[in-house]
């Protein structure tokens, strides 16, 4: 009986002491992470939430030995959107068939046009050496081409423009439509910033020819064509008929005197002889009529993304 007794006590005091163990060893679990105990059910290998391994920011104030919140992204901040007025002045390509179409059809828009503070770049596709007045001065078709280059740099000059020339043949209506397209690309993926692209409209009917010269209806068209593409966004069609014909399309400006003056020392310029250093004033020379009524017409255009319909010509 004292036996069976001392066993028991034994027993007894092993469970005590087997409870203070277990409960010492609690103890040290809770200092050691934080004031948590893991949890029983945490598998082998895997970090309960919140642990620090996790990567979570850890309050470093010695009065706490809490996880800190994780602190939420700020929400990206969305970019202002470009505008023309943030984006500063356009680019303004006037893209013409040959050396003197600008000056007779629009001189004045690109003179008002250059003192808005826009970069007015102009486009010369051929050199316009078959002109019908070289011939008559026994020219040849190279002496045509420089002649004209020249008379256009000079009245550029007056405005502050520099013309390019592509230096296409001017073969009466041989320009190659997929060549100006092929510029036209180029032009509008090279430039940053608004851009306006300029030409004779393809709609214009003059010298007894139903879209004006062939090679004026090209060009016209392969701006159309781009337009329709959507690689240009802003076109703008000007007019010759009322030069030739009086009849008036679109909107028609008709220019100050300080601004006509200025078109009238382009034209001069156009039509300056100067055989010594290459000049014959050729363009002076033909479409004379076009040339005598610069004084007394307006200037006609149309923006060609209010009336889509006229992109491509009838």
């Amino acid at each position: 009986m004292i036996g069976s007794c001392r066993g028991d006590l034994a027993e007894v005091g092993a469970r005590i002491w087997l409870a203070v163990r277990l409960t010492l060893g609690a103890m040290l679990v809770v200092a050691a992470f934080g004031g948590t105990a893991l949890s029983p059910t945490v598998t082998s290998g895997a970090v309960p939430k919140g642990h620090p391994a996790l990567g979570a920011p850890v309050a470093t104030s010695s009065a706490s030995h809490h996880v800190a919140p994780p602190t939420p992204a700020p929400a990206p901040t969305p970019a202002p959107t470009p505008t023309p007025t943030s984006a500063g002045p356009a680019t303004v390509f006037w893209v013409v068939a040959h050396p003197d179409d600008e000056t007779i059809s629009s001189a004045g828009a690109m003179y008002e046009s250059q003192k808005a503070g826009n970069r007015n770049v102009l486009i010369v596709v051929t050199d316009g050496e078959t002109s019908g007045v070289g011939p008559q001065l026994r020219l040849s078709l190279k002496q045509v081409a420089a002649a004209r280059d020249k008379e256009a740099i000079a009245a550029l000059a007056l405005i502050g423009i520099v013309p390019v020339f592509l230096h296409e043949p001017d073969t009466g209506g041989g320009v190659q439509q997929g060549f100006v397209e092929q510029e036209i690309v180029r032009l509008a993926s090279e430039t940053k910033g608004p851009v306006v692209f300029e030409g004779l409209s393809p709609n214009d009917a003059y010298l007894n020819l139903p879209h004006g010269h062939p090679d004026h209806y090209t060009v016209a068209r392969a701006l159309g064509w781009e337009f329709n593409m959507r690689v240009i966004h802003n076109l703008v069609f000007r007019h010759l008929s009322n030069f030739s014909s009086g009849k008036r399309y679109g909107t028609c400006e008709f220019l100050s005197a300080a601004v006509m003056k200025t078109k009238q020392a382009m034209r001069a310029a156009y039509a300056y002889v100067d055989v010594s250093i290459g000049r014959y004033g050729i363009a002076g020379k033909s479409v004379g009529l076009m040339w005598q009524k610069t004084p007394s017409e307006p200037e006609c255009h149309e923006n060609v993304e209010l009336n889509p319909g006229i992109a491509l010509g009838s």
